[in-house]
């Protein structure tokens, strides 16, 4: 089965993890997430930490008068560390820091027609459970702005000849009257 061309969300998405990645080496894993961390994920995915998990959390569609779509990205990077208290605690932030120092005001992650990060902000996630399992987690949230986030999504899509049929013979309706 052919692969339809990459979608511009999952270019980002498989961006954002690369540049985490050669950033933050010492981490023992960081992949893409489906949405939001929480104690469910912890819980069906045996998690090496730390570890870092990178979501797009929604994409709120805004319409442009030509047409074109823009895409302002909610997204996440979960910072995940297992251990005793308080240095997991104080590892989870530490992480949250680095992971703000990667998206700096000029991070474009290698990608045209993106905006800069913006609406920044770190908080923890809180779980009686997680604490309970000796996990801690810190969120990093961002918007980063998307544009003209549907181009080229049907750049390698086969041509669909359209035939006309009337009375069960091919119509051309540019040659004029059926026959």
């Amino acid at each position: 089965r052919e692969h339809p061309a990459m979608s511009r969300i999952n270019a980002f998405r498989s961006a954002v993890e690369t540049t985490f990645k050669a950033a933050l080496p010492t981490l023992k894993s960081c992949e893409l997430q489906l949405g939001r961390f929480d104690l469910d994920e912890l819980e069906r995915n045996s998690i090496r930490t730390p570890g870092l998990r990178i979501g797009v959390l929604r994409a709120p569609v805004q319409s442009n008068a030509d047409g074109s779509y823009d895409l302002p990205l909610e997204c996440a990077a979960f910072a995940i560390v297992q251990g005793p208290e308080p240095a997991r605690d104080n590892d989870a932030w530490a992480m949250a820091e680095a992971v703000l120092a990667i998206l700096s005001p000029r991070q474009r992650f290698g990608l045209d027609n993106i905006g800069t990060p913006s609406k920044l902000r770190i908080a923890p996630v809180l779980s009686g459970k997680m604490d309970r399992r000796g996990v801690s987690v810190v969120a990093v949230e961002w918007t980063q702005v998307l544009r003209n986030a549907t181009a080229g999504v049907f750049a390698n899509s086969p041509t669909i000849d359209l035939i006309f049929e009337v009375n069960g013979e091919a119509f051309d309706p540019e040659a004029g009257a059926a026959p």
